[in-house]
C-alpha cells in the first residue's frame, strides 16, 4: 500500500517569469532591447557623477533654440537618451555577420565595449569632477601621481578590494553573455536583418553630416563619437606639450622683481586656503542664506575686536580639485591649470629660485612658514623638491604637531582647530619679534566633509588617544545631505577662523582667506570657477585701497561676480603693500590682472 503524501501542488518559480517572457519575444524585440541597454550604459557615469543636473531621462526642452534641437542634436544635461556612434556601428556589424563569427565575435564585441566604456568613465570623471576636458597629456601624470594617493587616502580594506575585484569579473562575464545573446538574436533576424542595418547606418551618416569633430566629441551632444573624441583629446594633449615645453623660458623675474620696493612697515600676513570654498554658495538657493547667515556671524564677531574686511570673488585656474594647482597660482602669479604645467615648474625652479609671494616677504625680512598637517609622509625626494620649490624658511608638518588623537578628513590629518591652536600658541610664546608670512590650507573643509572633529574649548584637548576615532565617512551620502555637510564643515572652519583673528598676537595683522576651488561632487558647471576672497585687517587705509580696485566692504556679495584672478592676486598685493607700507608708496609696482603670460593650451573650434 503506497502511503499517502496529501495533495501535491507546483512550486511557483516566480524567478523564471522575466527568462520566460524574454525567451518568448521575438529575435528582433531582443536584439532592439539589448541595444537600447547597452548604448544607455554608456552614458551612465555621466548621470551617476554629476549629482546636480544629471537624470535618466531628458526632460522637456528649455526656451532656448528649437525643440528638435534638445532632442536631436544638443542638451545641456546629461541623460541616457543619447547615440553612441561606435556602438551603432558595431551592432550594424553584428546585424551584418548573421550569426557568423559566433565563438569570438562576443569576446572581441564585449572587449570593444568596455573600452569605449572606460572611456567613457574617464571622460565623465574629467567633465563633471573637475570641469575639464580630457587632455592624456594632462591627465596621465594626474592619475599616476594621484592614484597612490587616493589609493591610501580611501584606505579601503583588502576584502573591499577582492569584493571589487569579483564584481569586475562578474561584470564582464555579463558582458560577454550581452554580447552572446547579440550575436544570436542577429542569427535569427534572416535577410530582413538588412534592413536593420542600412536604417542604422542611415542616422550615423546623417549625424556625421550636420555635425562636425567638436559637436561629435561633446559630451553634451545627442549624438556621440568615441573616435571623434579620441582625436580631439590627442589635439588637445599635443597643444599641451608644446605650450608646456615653452614654460622652461619662463623669465617671472623680469615681472616680479621687487627687489626695488622695500617695506617701512612690515605687519604679519597669514595666508589661508580655504579648501573647496567656492561661489556655489552664492548660487544654489539651498547654500545661499545660510552662507549670508554665517558671513554675518563672521563679521559680528571680527567687527566686535576691531577687524575689518574687504570681499571679492576671484577666478581659479581648477574646478573641483587640484588645490596645489591653485595656491600655486595665487603664490607664483602665473595661470597653473594642468598637472604638466605644475610639474615643469616645480622642476624648473628647483635650483632657480623662483620670487613667489614668501620670497618676496623674505627679502623684506619675514619668517616664511608653512604649515602641512597631513599624517601621511611624502616620498624624501618629493618633499626635498617642494619644500625648494616654494622656498618657506621653515616647514611645520604632522611630527613637528605632536600629536596623537583622532585623525580626521582626506589627509587624514588633525583637526584644524588643533593645527591653528598649534600656530597661534607658538607664535604668541616666539622670543623674537620677526614679522611673519604664514601658509596654511584647511583640512576640515576638503570632501566628503564629515565627519567633523569635536569643538574644544582648549585646542589641546584635542590631543587625547583615549578620544573615539571617527567614524568612516558614508560611501553613500544624498545630494541635499552632502550640501549640509559642507555647508557645516564651512561653518565650523569659519568659527575657527574668527577665534585665530581675535587672538592672533600681532593687531596690525593682514589675514588672506581665499577659496581653492568649487566643492567637488555637489558643483555644477553653472557654479563656474570664483572662489570667494576676503582681505582681513584692522587698518582702514590698507582695506580702503582694495575697494578702490572693486572689492565690497564686509564678507558678503550683493553681486557675485568675479573681479580678478587667481594669477593677477600676487601682483595686486605687492601693489596695495607697496602703497600703504613701502618706503616709497609713489613709486608702485605694476598689477598683472592675468599674471605672468604662458603659452596657451587650447584647442580652438574653426
Amino acid at each position: 500500500m503506497v502511503p499517502h503524501r496529501g495533495l501535491s501542488l507546483p512550486r511557483p518559480q516566480t524567478w523564471s517569469l522575466p527568462w520566460r517572457a524574454w525567451r518568448h519575444l521575438s529575435p528582433a524585440w531582443r536584439f532592439a532591447l539589448l541595444a537600447g541597454l547597452f548604448n544607455s550604459l554608456l552614458f551612465v557615469p555621466f548621470v551617476l557623477l554629476d549629482r546636480v543636473d544629471g537624470r535618466w531621462l531628458p526632460g522637456w526642452p528649455d526656451s532656448v533654440g528649437p525643440a528638435w534641437r534638445w532632442w536631436l542634436m544638443a542638451r545641456p544635461t546629461f541623460d541616457l537618451l543619447r547615440w553612441h556612434m561606435e556602438w551603432t556601428a558595431l551592432l550594424a556589424l553584428i546585424l551584418a555577420l548573421g550569426g557568423r563569427l559566433r565563438r569570438v565575435g562576443p569576446w572581441l564585441a564585449a572587449g570593444s565595449y568596455a573600452l569605449a566604456w572606460l572611456y567613457q568613465i574617464y571622460e565623465a570623471v574629467d567633465v563633471v569632477l573637475y570641469h575639464r576636458q580630457p587632455n592624456w597629456y594632462n591627465d596621465w601624470p594626474f592619475i599616476r601621481d594621484g592614484a597612490a594617493f587616493l589609493v591610501d587616502g580611501l584606505q579601503i580594506p583588502w576584502w573591499q578590494v577582492a569584493l571589487a575585484l569579483a564584481i569586475l569579473a562578474s561584470i564582464g562575464w555579463l558582458l560577454v553573455r550581452g554580447m552572446a545573446a547579440l550575436w544570436d538574436a542577429a542569427s535569427a533576424f534572416g535577410w530582413t536583418r538588412w534592413f536593420a542595418v542600412a536604417g542604422l547606418l542611415a542616422v550615423n551618416v546623417a549625424y556625421l553630416h550636420w555635425g562636425n569633430l567638436f559637436i561629435w566629441a561633446d559630451p553634451q551632444a545627442v549624438a556621440q563619437s568615441l573616435v571623434a573624441k579620441l582625436e580631439l583629446n590627442d589635439r588637445r594633449a599635443k597643444a599641451s606639450r608644446r605650450a608646456t615645453a615653452h614654460w622652461d623660458n619662463l623669465d617671472p623675474w623680469a615681472y616680479y622683481d621687487y627687489r626695488a620696493y622695500p617695506l617701512a612697515q612690515k605687519p604679519d600676513v597669514i595666508f589661508i586656503a580655504l579648501e573647496s570654498y567656492g561661489s556655489i554658495l552664492y548660487r544654489t538657493p539651498a547654500l545661499r542664506e545660510r552662507y549670508r547667515g554665517l558671513m554675518a556671524q563672521f563679521a559680528q564677531r571680527l567687527n566686535a575686536t576691531g577687524w575689518h574686511g574687504v570681499t571679492a570673488l576671484s577666478e581659479a585656474p581648477v574646478w573641483g580639485g587640484g588645490s596645489w594647482m591653485s595656491y600655486t597660482t595665487l603664490l607664483f602669479g602665473l595661470p597653473v591649470s594642468e598637472q604638466p604645467q605644475y610639474l615643469k615648474l616645480r622642476e624648473r625652479f628647483q635650483f632657480e629660485p623662483y620670487p613667489n609671494l614668501g620670497r618676496y616677504f623674505q627679502q623684506q625680512g619675514y619668517q616664511y612658514l608653512w604649515l602641512v598637517p597631513i599624517a601621511r609622509q611624502l616620498e624624501p625626494e618629493i618633499a626635498i623638491r617642494i619644500e625648494r620649490f616654494y622656498g618657506a624658511d621653515e616647514w611645520i608638518t604632522f611630527e613637528d604637531l605632536n600629536y596623537h588623537g583622532p585623525l580626521y578628513g582626506w589627509g587624514p590629518s588633525p583637526p584644524d582647530q588643533y593645527t591653528l591652536g598649534f600656530l597661534l600658541d607658538r607664535v604668541q610664546h616666539a622670543p623674537d619679534s620677526q614679522p611673519r608670512f604664514v601658509f596654511y590650507l584647511t583640512q576640515n573643509t576638503h570632501y566628503p566633509f564629515a565627519p567633523l572633529p569635536p569643538r574644544m574649548d582648549d585646542w589641546r584637548a584635542l590631543n587625547d588617544p583615549s578620544l573615539p576615532q571617527p567614524p568612516k565617512p558614508a560611501k553613500k551620502v544624498e545630494y541635499k545631505q552632502a550640501l549640509n555637510d559642507y555647508i557645516e564643515a564651512l561653518a565650523y572652519d569659519l568659527d575657527l577662523l574668527a577665534t585665530f583673528i581675535e587672538q592672533w598676537p600681532n593687531p596690525n595683522a593682514i589675514f588672506i582667506l581665499v577659496g581653492d576651488h568649487q566643492p567637488p561632487a555637489i558643483s555644477a558647471r553653472r557654479h563656474g570657477y570664483s572662489t570667494p576672497l576676503h582681505i582681513i585687517s584692522r587698518d582702514a587705509a590698507f582695506l580702503a585701497q582694495w575697494e578702490a580696485d572693486g572689492f565690497t566692504p564686509g564678507f558678503w556679495l550683493e553681486d557675485p561676480e568675479p573681479r580678478l584672478k587667481h594669477a593677477g592676486f600676487y601682483s595686486l598685493l605687492v601693489r596695495h603693500m607697496v602703497a600703504r607700507y613701502g618706503v616709497d608708496p609713489d613709486t608702485l609696482p605694476p598689477y598683472y590682472p592675468e599674471g605672468l603670460p604662458v603659452p596657451t593650451t587650447e584647442v580652438k573650434e574653426p
